[in-house]
């Protein structure tokens, strides 16, 4: 996430504005009094800009606090040094500039927004190390998934393998039968045998109508 440089690049900014202030300071011609004001605006707006964009890209309730409490502070802080600067550019006001940059109130200023910056940036830190193990996290469950899909796969895959060799070799063999043919016939082919006649039934009239064949004697019974 680019939450964590963004804080520390307002960091930078806010030194290069305060060594711009110093500068100013130390300056004698015009054209140094107005690079110096000028890299010192430049710093404080980018400074500014970057703890916005920070404070935008992530939706947490401690963030928008750290940027509301260095909002206010770092304002505090661009009126000390602008007063400096001006001070600095005016005749006879040097005394004043200094008083307020070497250990009076914008000392005081900026340290207490430099604070507060440094505080925010640890924050996004720590928020920056939470999102990316539950990122790392939900990578790893994602792909474990993956693999308990693929593996349920390949299982289904090979026992609908086995199951088709195993017909396919019963088949060639000449032994499958039907299952409703070896429910009824387990022993063997299905075969037609003759329904015996029940005792007791009367003859038809065609059976009556045909001559009675009669057995001939057995030759012991003639004597």
């Amino acid at each position: 996430m680019l939450t964590v440089p963004l804080g520390l690049e307002a960091d930078r900014d806010v030194h290069q504005a305060l060594l711009a202030e110093k500068a100013a300071m130390a300056a004698v011609e015009e054209t140094e009094m107005q690079a110096a004001r000028q890299a010192s605006q430049e710093n404080m707006g980018q400074a500014r800009q970057r703890v916005g964009d920070a404070v935008a890209m992530i939706d947490d309730a401690d963030v928008k606090t750290f940027g509301e409490e260095f909002t206010a502070k770092f304002d505090l802080w661009v009126e000390k040094t602008n007063k400096v600067i001006d001070y600095a550019a005016t005749e006879n006001k040097m005394v004043f500039a200094r008083r307020i940059s070497n250990g009076g109130s914008g000392e005081t200023a900026f340290n207490d927004m430099r604070d507060v910056l440094d505080r925010f940036t640890e924050h996004l830190g720590v928020l920056t190390n939470q999102r990316s193990q539950t990122m790392e996290q939900r990578k790893q469950a994602a792909v474990q998934t993956a693999e308990q899909v693929a593996s349920a796969s390949q299982t289904l895959a090979q026992g609908t393998s086995e199951q088709a060799a195993g017909i396919e070799e019963t088949t060639s063999s000449g032994s499958w039968a039907a299952p409703w043919q070896a429910a009824r016939h387990p022993s063997g082919p299905t075969r037609r045998t003759s329904r015996p006649m029940p005792p007791g039934r009367p003859l038809t009239a065609s059976e009556r109508a045909q001559p009675t064949r009669r057995r001939p004697p057995h030759p012991d019974s003639r004597n």
